[in-house]
């Protein structure tokens, strides 16, 4: 019987094909374990263009057969679609398979997405490898089969794809992607020199759907499922804006711009769709972005402006030096005058809770006790009583070292490294075990990003992303260069003052050691000056580490020195005034790293119980470190210092005794505690980036610290000179158009990649610099100037006698 059936079915089939060579039937056996089925196979000769209605079953499938005349290169490509009726489960898809020379690939309809069903499906064939190896004879054969037992009707159409090959500098469109009809491009890249970077660029007005967009080489069979888009080229998530540099060196023929809808829009960091129509329409345009010689040239010119500014820098500030008069004896005959103008010696000091400095005379100064005279002392004219006589130390600190012959000489060494040579040596330390480890960890995820092709791992402005070698983002690495010339130019000109000032002193001390006395105008100490300079080379370092690859867990690496200039720049006004009590750098960097530590676990483990244990700590050291800035000199930071801020209280809140109470120094304690109690509010309520909100609370202690420094020194009717205030103005010029490309952010490691590529903006600046490389060279000339302004503040007081000068 079943023979019988075969021979009918032959018959059949040859009868069909000599009517009309339309299709063929046949039947086959299929072997599934121990059960033989029979299916009949149905073989239809199709053509491109036409529509076809037809069924299939668990005992029936569907061949048809296309032949292909596409030519050769520039390719064309065809389209297939399927869909099937409305009643048709999930559970038992229509499959859809595609044979060709180069292999298969499949698909099932309907497609469910997000209890969605999809009763269509579209898929652009790569058949590239046919033809080529083949052009006479492109053959491909579409088998449509299901499990099911009932019929599927179903309809199916290859169509050839209208503008598969993009041109350049053209803007071309795409509508009504989704999730079931994924699309890609071509892209030739022959007729385009080799040194020149390409740009795609990709928009889309329907921000609320998430897409996947692919750079693909040419190769077959095109990734374009989301499943497997990652396995090959490189691919970025987008909502509005998506763009890729392209370096035709790395693509011979051409490349694939691919573009899936996911089946949810968690890629791109939203939770829950906004939108329940999962289409989205798309622009893109491939343009020329920079030659490697105008990335060059671009690099030349940028250098030789930074040398410019930097050689006008060291000419203007030798010239508008204090020490800038090089007729040393000039100098020294007014310094007499001063002395002559003051013939008694004077000490300035304090009582218990000082309200000001108090200018005494020589007798009341040696009646007073030893603990209650405050005395400025510099590094160049300490002496030491002995038996009652005056016996001269050494000038100069790297003297003791050689000359101390007892133990108080060597306490004295020991104290006034601590507080001054010593955070030199720290911040370099510092640095170069921060920086090796920060290398390694920014080259691995360098690697990470070129060998995986996954463009969401680093938070780059894509719209000025400017490659050069393997380096992603050179850019906004090579602006970085700002940081690191102005810092070694800040530290030439400390070690200049310093020369200039020592070869001063030993004049000094030639012409009249015994009637000119050098207790005149602020103690100079270096320390902490080089430590600034060399801590702005090390926050250009690390920002240019940090920009290798940028993302929300190494974003420290951008903020760390930043806590570190700022601390310095607090120590070195601090230390203007006092000298002899400023903290030592071992207390100064295990607070740092503490802070640092604190930061790696806000970034890691920053839920509700971090914020709150982080703001109560906070605000317990913000009571400590103004009390200890309050009673400078009598609380030091140890164990000592919490029952003796207990005491304190007590005795102004429970007894209300204000006696002693200095105003001008409470003032500024309680705008800083009011500071920091702001900062712990907002952090409370907002919890943001702990990066941020630590810069935050230093810039705004350290701001406060320095206008009440300079509010002091107006009240005090000191002296400005005329060239710290052209430091501040010039700050402030740079300072203006820093903070406005500051805020005006291209890229945030707060959102989602997705999310972030929205901000992004083109180039502003000789094609290379975007608001970002703004903020790195105008915050770096900013951070010069303000440290020249520091380093100057004091010159006013050059020839005022240091029992004249007042504490505060």
């Amino acid at each position: 019987m079943l023979l019988l059936k075969f021979v009918i079915g032959c018959l059949l089939t040859h009868v069909w094909v000599w009517l009309g060579h339309a299709q063929n039937s046949e039947m086959i056996w299929y072997k599934y374990g121990a059960v033989t089925r029979q299916r009949q196979v149905t073989i239809i000769s199709a053509k491109v263009g036409t529509e076809y209605n037809n069924q299939s079953s668990h005992d029936s499938e569907a061949h048809f057969v296309y032949r292909l005349d596409l030519g050769n290169f520039p390719p064309r490509t065809v389209r297939i679609r399927a869909e099937v009726r409305p009643n048709i489960s999930p559970d038992h898809p229509l499959r859809v398979t595609i044979r060709s020379n180069q292999g298969t690939t499949n698909w099932n309809v309907p497609l469910l997405v997000n209890s969605v069903k999809i009763n269509y499906m579209e898929r652009t064939l790569c058949l590239l490898d046919d033809v080529i190896s083949s052009p006479d004879r492109q053959e491909i054969t579409v088998v449509v089969s299901t499990s099911s037992r009932n019929k599927v009707d179903f309809t199916l159409k290859l169509f050839e794809v209208e503008d598969f090959t993009t041109d350049m500098n053209q803007v071309s469109s795409l509508t009504g992607v989704d999730t079931a009809t994924p699309v890609y491009r071509f892209v030739n890249l022959q007729p385009f020199e080799k040194t020149a970077l390409l740009r795609v660029k990709v928009t889309s007005e329907d921000q609320d759907v998430c897409a996947l967009i692919s750079i693909q080489p040419y190769l077959c069979p095109v990734l374009d499922m989301e499943r497997t888009v990652r396995f090959r080229g490189s691919y970025q998530s987008m909502l509005e804006i998506s763009s890729f540099i392209i370096d035709p060196d790395e693509y011979e023929h051409g490349v694939f711009i691919v573009f899936i809808i996911p089946e949810t829009d968690e890629l791109c960091g939203i939770s829950q769709s906004k939108s329940s129509i999962r289409k989205k329409s798309f622009s893109f345009e491939i343009s020329n972005q920079i030659s490697e010689i105008k990335i060059a040239w671009e690099v030349i010119l940028s250098v030789v402006l930074l040398v410019v500014l930097c050689a006008v820098a060291i000419i203007g500030s030798c010239l508008c030096s204090v020490y800038g008069d090089r007729n040393i004896q000039n100098k020294i005959i007014k310094m007499k005058k001063f002395q002559r103008l003051y013939q008694g010696t004077y000490r300035v000091t304090t009582t218990e809770f000082p309200d000001e400095c108090e200018i005494t005379s020589s007798n009341e100064a040696t009646d007073a006790p030893a603990s209650s005279q405050n005395i400025i002392k510099d590094q160049t004219d300490i002496e030491q009583i002995e038996n009652g006589k005056s016996k001269p130390r050494p000038k100069y600190v790297h003297e003791l070292a050689t000359t101390a012959k007892d133990r108080e000489q060597l306490k004295l060494f020991k104290r006034m490294f601590q507080r001054s040579d010593l955070y030199l040596w720290l911040v370099l330390m510092m640095g170069i075990f921060y920086t090796i480890p920060a290398i390694q960890l920014m080259l691995s995820y360098q690697d990470k990003l070129l060998t995986s092709g996954d463009q969401d791992i680093c938070y780059y402005n894509f719209l000025c992303s400017v490659p050069v070698g393997v380096v992603r983002d050179f850019n906004h690495i090579f602006s970085n260069i700002w940081y690191m010339a102005l810092g070694i130019l800040f530290v030439i000109l400390s070690a200049y003052r310093k020369s200039v000032h020592l070869k001063f002193i030993t004049e000094l001390a030639k012409v009249d050691p015994a009637e000119v006395s050098s207790e005149y105008g602020i103690p100079q100490h270096f320390g902490i000056l080089f430590a600034m300079g060399y801590a702005m080379v090390f926050e250009g370092i690390l920002s240019a580490c940090y920009h290798v690859c940028p993302t929300s867990e190494n974003f420290q690496f951008d903020t760390t020195f930043m806590y570190v200039i700022a601390t310095l720049s607090f120590m070195k006004i601090y230390q203007f005034r006092h000298p002899d009590i400023a903290s030592n750098a071992y207390k100064v960097f295990f607070g740092l790293g503490l802070i640092m530590f604190f930061e790696v676990m806000g970034i890691f483990f920053g839920t509700t119980l971090f914020w709150i244990l982080a703001l109560v700590t906070y605000f317990g050291l913000s009571l400590v470190l103004t009390s200890i800035i309050y009673h400078s000199g009598r609380w030091s930071l140890d164990w000592k210092i919490f029952p003796k801020l207990a005491r304190a209280s007590y005795k102004v809140i429970k007894q209300r005794d204000f006696h002693g109470v200095s105003k001008k120094r409470l003032v500024l304690v309680i705008i800083l505690n009011l500071i920091n109690i702001f900062f712990i509010v907002y952090g409370a309520v907002f919890q943001p980036g702990i990066s941020s909100f630590l810069l935050g609370i230093f810039i705004a202690n350290l701001l406060t610290y320095a206008v009440y420094y300079i509010v002091m020194k107006v009240y005090h009717k000191e002296r400005i000179t005329w060239t710290t205030v052209i430091y501040i103005v010039l700050g402030v010029i740079c300072w203006i158009p820093a903070l406005y490309f500051f805020v005006s952010i291209k890229a945030s490691s707060d959102l989602s990649p997705a999310e972030s590529r929205n901000l992004n903006g083109e180039c502003i600046v000789l094609d290379l610099f975007d608001n970002h490389d703004l903020w790195h060279m105008f915050s770096a000339a900013g951070l010069f100037f303000c440290f020249m302004m520091l380093m100057s503040l004091d010159d006013g007081l050059f020839y005022t006698p240091r029992d004249q000068i007042h504490i505060f």
